[in-house]
């Protein structure tokens, strides 16, 4: 069963089976099959499973009391990746060097220069990360400060922090990169934004064009060359604040019941280089087996399963659901997902939610996303109105040119049927976009 998860993922397995297979990290030899039947019929839904209190849990047969810590676990795991899902990322910073040092970890693996805003609230919480630019230098003519100034508009931001990446060196800035960077400082205090810094990223190192200086932190070794404000410290204690070292606690107990591993070292490692979680459940588990091990990748994919079960089988078709509530669907859809996915949700004339079916993998300009197809299965479900979604995996989800086109095409093509295409959804690593077709 664990090879086919491996190899096919979660669409082949049941419930009870993924929840069967949940079981054998902490009940081995035994047939875990009819215990997790068992619990289903006990709680009625996987969803009720994991909100059941250890002492529910243990009256369960076949279900003790390390089994029950190891449920309600997964539980709080799963109600974490659901918090993250809709309110996107809860970080804050309190000062320079923790920003620096989540653009390092940010850029990591990047092979090709690009441009990001970090959009900031009054207490500087993170509201959101938008990659503006992908294979341009920040000293580029095409970067423009009215795309800086669209990002804040959408996200309300009062404060905003700008990076890019010198994928080849050098760690300090260009002419150019100067003087990019005094036109969008204009336009953003032009706009009424606090424009708190620029970052460079090269690997592990990152400066900042101060207003009057350069400053240089390092997250591995001091440079003597450049002025540190601060001496450097461990990457690991300046990520882990409260939050983060409840969550580090949390993944420790869940990777614990694997042999051969350091479950406190791992956990540091898995939140150092995936913030938040969704970021780890969508890697591919062939990405994860090469950054943190087979046994591992397989118990974090099967996680991220259980977890997207928890909230798709919750939705129940033929019921009013709020936009929030249809947005978290196909956020708990995406979870898991590694590939580019579109879906199509049909409603009745009452807007109620009558059915929701995959309609293509691939870009959405690929010849794998057939227009015919995505009509047919609206009118197969006799909807009066639809929604579309899709995923851009390890991404964000700012709406492409293609996607904008791909929109109106279709939204042009299900008219002409009778079927109104209310919105399109587009589900990013951070944050979902809407495409309002109103827009056409």
């Amino acid at each position: 069963m664990r090879a086919k998860l491996a190899e096919h993922g979660a669409s082949i397995f049941d419930t009870y089976e993924l929840l069967e297979m949940l079981l054998y990290y902490v009940i081995p030899y035994k047939d875990t099959n009819p215990i997790a039947k068992r619990l289903l019929a006990s709680f009625g839904s996987l969803d009720g499973v994991l909100r059941a209190s250890e002492d529910e849990l243990v009256n369960v047969s076949g279900i003790g009391e390390r089994a029950a810590r190891f449920i309600s676990r997964v539980g709080a795991l799963s109600a974490i990746i659901g918090s993250e899902v809709v309110s996107e990322d809860d970080r804050s910073f309190d000062n320079y060097a923790g920003i620096g040092e989540f653009l390092t970890e940010y850029f990591d693996g990047d092979r090709e220069p690009s441009v990001v805003i970090l959009l900031l609230d009054n207490a500087m919480n993170l509201i959101s990360v938008e990659r503006l630019y992908r294979g341009i230098d920040y000293d580029n003519a095409a970067v423009r400060s009215d795309k800086f100034i669209a990002a804040i508009a959408r996200s309300g931001a009062s404060a905003a922090v700008t990076a890019h990446n010198h994928v080849y060196g050098p760690c300090y800035p260009t002419v150019g990169d100067r003087a990019t960077d005094d036109l969008v400082e204009r336009a953003l205090v032009a706009a009424g934004v606090r424009y708190l810094e620029h970052f460079i990223v090269c690997g592990k190192r990152y400066i900042g064009i101060s207003r009057s200086r350069i400053s240089y932190i390092s997250s591995t070794e001091p440079d003597e060359s450049f002025n540190s404000p601060e001496e450097p410290t461990d990457v690991g204690e300046r990520v882990f604040s409260a939050i983060a070292r409840e969550r580090a606690t949390l993944l420790r107990e869940l990777l614990s019941p694997l042999k051969g591993i350091d479950p406190l070292e791992l956990s540091k490692q898995i939140l150092i280089k995936y913030r938040p979680l969704e970021n780890l459940f969508s890697t591919d588990i062939y990405s994860l087996e090469q950054s943190i091990g087979e046994s591992a990748a397989l118990m974090v994919k099967l996680y991220a399963y259980v977890c997207a079960r928890r909230v798709t089988d919750g939705f129940v078709f033929g019921k009013p659901h709020t936009a929030v509530e249809i947005a978290d669907y196909f956020k708990a859809a995406y979870i898991p997902a590694s590939e580019e996915t579109v879906y199509l949700m049909g409603f009745d004339a009452h807007g109620n939610p009558i059915g929701c079916e995959c309609v293509g993998v691939g870009t959405v300009n690929s010849s794998e996303i057939i227009p015919r197809k995505i009509l047919h299965t609206a009118v197969r479900m006799k909807a009066s109105h639809a929604i579309i979604a899709h995923n851009h995996p390890h991404g964000f989800a700012e709406p492409s040119d293609e996607d904008m086109h791909f929109t109106s095409s279709i939204s042009n093509m299900m008219m002409l049927a009778g079927v109104r295409l209310m919105y399109h959804l587009v589900v990013g690593g951070f944050c979902t976009r809407i495409i309002e077709c109103t827009d056409f």
